[in-house]
């Protein structure tokens, strides 16, 4: 049945979030034209183009390489947004009439959401951070550093898990792996949490269901927040005289991925709760 509930949850995503990526490939496209617009104008020989005409092309190729990458951060907003809209809606409003009758367990409900919003995450990090790279890369002609660890998407994600600091950088398939499983811990962990927070106030409010999801999902960030810090003050002082900060780096990004891990569970269990005791349709 999971496999189903799944085919079902992708296609009613895939409907919306294709023409979606679709249209961010084609801003890549134009945002790496205008990055090697502005790079090949730099590069002419002084006096070739008149100066008020080279001015205008690299103020326009700026002002459209700057768009572009807007363009694509917004893409993983509106990701997010369709991916928590489809769990809310099938299972909170009129929608989930339907939904809730279907010969399915609450704990395949949600493991459906869940599996079909990560891999739309994951589709979506791929694209943005691959766009990402092939603007900034035609900005500077496709002649810049090809090391992976040079490169912007790799640097976002280590930088999301603690590695950026200090130059603590991977080393190799298993630092790098690690790093990625992390960021996918990371994006499990965030899609719960919306998830049981959306959950939490489609049961508990009268009214304003979603409103009281946003300003629950506040209110469980800040709780990881302060947990997660308190964490990593303990961690502070584990290796006190160490003098190692690789050492604290290490104890805070493991201890920082079991913790996510710990809250998917509590996140999991939640949901699961909501839909076999806690529903209340409108």
């Amino acid at each position: 049945m999971l496999g189903k509930l799944m085919k079902y949850d992708l296609g009613a995503l895939s409907r919306i979030l294709i023409p979606l990526h679709l249209a961010a490939v084609a801003v890549i496209v134009v945002g790496a034209g205008a990055g090697l617009t502005g790079h090949w104008v730099s590069e002419l020989p002084a006096g070739a183009l008149a100066d008020p005409a080279e001015g205008a092309v690299l103020g326009l190729a700026v002002l459209v390489l700057l768009m572009a990458v807007l363009a694509l951060g917004c893409l993983s907003l509106a990701t997010l947004a369709v991916v928590l809209w489809r769990f809310y809606r099938n299972l909170f409003t009129d929608e989930g009439y339907l939904t809730l009758t279907l010969p399915a367990t609450p704990a395949q409900q949600v493991g459906s959401k869940v599996l079909a919003g990560l891999i739309w995450m994951v589709v979506d990090a791929v694209v943005v951070f691959a766009g990402l790279l092939v603007v900034m890369a035609a900005a500077e002609g496709f002649g810049g550093a090809t090391d992976l660890e040079d490169t912007l998407p790799y640097w976002i994600l280590s930088y999301a898990n603690g590695h950026g600091f200090g130059g603590v950088v991977p080393e190799g398939f298993l630092g790098v792996a690690g790093t990625l499983l992390q960021t996918l811990v990371q994006m499990a962990f965030g899609l719960l949490m919306a998830y049981a927070a959306f959950a939490l106030g489609a049961a508990l409010a009268a009214r304003h269901k979603v409103a009281a999801g946003i300003g629950l999902y506040v209110a469980l960030s800040w709780g990881y927040g302060l947990l997660s810090g308190a964490v990593g003050v303990l961690g502070l002082f584990a290796v006190t005289g160490t003098s190692s900060m690789r050492a604290y780096y290490a104890l805070t990004s493991v201890t920082g991925t079991v913790l996510q891990l710990a809250a998917c569970g509590v996140f999991w269990l939640i949901c699961v709760w909501v839909l076999r005791r806690k529903v209340n349709l409108p």
